[in-house]
């Protein structure tokens, strides 16, 4: 679930990266190729900076781990996405992608673990915070 503006992937669906050899270079295109083409049609080269795409284009209103399907196949929409895997120098990381896309339970009990864990980061009671009316603004 999620989208992201056309600014923050425009380069990365319009520029060619080089390959290692050719086959893997085939390979990447051919797979590819759909996921660009769609991509560019919501997203020009130049102009709706604004636009927004998905972050997942299979299931973009439903919370599953398509994401992480999406990451093996190097069709995560963000660079950063991609980055998880493609420089996981000692495969952690990429061990934890793959044993989610192929267990959506263990990525629903891990998430939901970390929302736990995260919900008890500096919490603020009282007078010491406030529930914003707009979350990019302090409420007046």
């Amino acid at each position: 679930m999620g989208k992201a503006r056309c600014v923050s992937f425009r380069q990365r669906i319009y520029e060619e990266s080089p390959e290692e050899d050719e086959q893997t270079h085939h390979q990447t295109r051919r797979r590819g190729t759909l996921f660009r083409r769609v991509l560019r049609s919501l997203c020009p080269k130049s102009g709706r900076d604004g636009a927004l795409a998905p972050l997942d284009l299979m299931t973009p209103a439903r919370f599953d781990n398509r994401y992480f399907h999406n990451i093996i196949r190097g069709e995560g929409l963000l660079e950063s996405d991609n980055v998880l895997v493609s420089q996981d120098v000692e495969g952690e990381i990429r061990r934890h992608v793959w044993a989610y896309a192929g267990n959506q339970e263990l990525f629903f009990a891990s998430f939901r673990n970390s929302m736990i864990k995260m919900g008890s980061i500096n919490v603020l009671a009282g007078d010491e915070g406030q529930i914003r009316r707009n979350c990019r603004f302090v409420n007046t």
